[in-house]
């Protein structure tokens, strides 16, 4: 299991830097990201679909399929704890408490940014996967995979609110 530490020390130079742009900027910069991951996908699905001219014919549930279901499963997982991998040393969390108001909510905004973009990257990766399937085995089954795997991506678009929850979160969880 991989952890990812937020450490204190070392160059301020970035944090410096998000420390000037505005929240509302900061939370907007992580929409476009997830946006681009979700028009990626749905583009690559009008390539894919022209390719194979209309729908897929087999409707079968092989070896490929149980592949793209136990990465689905995984991805789906990693998705919800990827939050629980996400660490603050103890060093900045010090820092952090120090810092009022929207302050705070901008110091903690690289550790709800990175977790947004792993899990979008989670639900991208199989989808890509269920498009291949389509193209490569003529697959009904990877279709309508990507098909829920896009709509899933579009349902848990990181809104504003959703992410102010999630900063709120991480100030509960650690004490901030």
């Amino acid at each position: 299991m991989a952890v990812f530490i937020y450490p204190s020390g070392g160059s301020n130079q970035g944090r410096d830097a998000m420390a000037n742009v505005s929240l509302e900027s900061q939370i907007r910069t992580l929409q476009i990201i997830r946006a681009a991951l979700i028009a990626g996908v749905v583009s690559f699905s009008v390539i894919v679909l022209g390719f194979i001219s209309g729908m897929p014919k087999k409707l079968e549930f092989g070896m490929f399929e149980i592949v793209l279901l136990i990465v689905c499963i995984q991805s789906i997982g990693l998705y919800f704890f990827a939050p629980k991998f996400m660490k603050i040393d103890e060093a900045r969390q010090a820092e952090i408490k120090q810092l009022k108001g929207e302050a705070k909510e901008k110091a903690l905004m690289p550790l709800v940014s990175s977790c947004e973009i792993i899990r979008g990257a989670a639900i991208e990766g199989p989808s890509f996967f269920a498009l291949l399937l389509v193209l490569i085995a003529d697959s009904q089954v990877g279709l309508i995979v990507a098909g829920v795997l896009i709509a899933l991506a579009i349902a848990v678009f990181p809104s504003s609110s959703r992410i102010r929850s999630a900063i709120e979160n991480i100030r509960f969880r650690y004490g901030l």
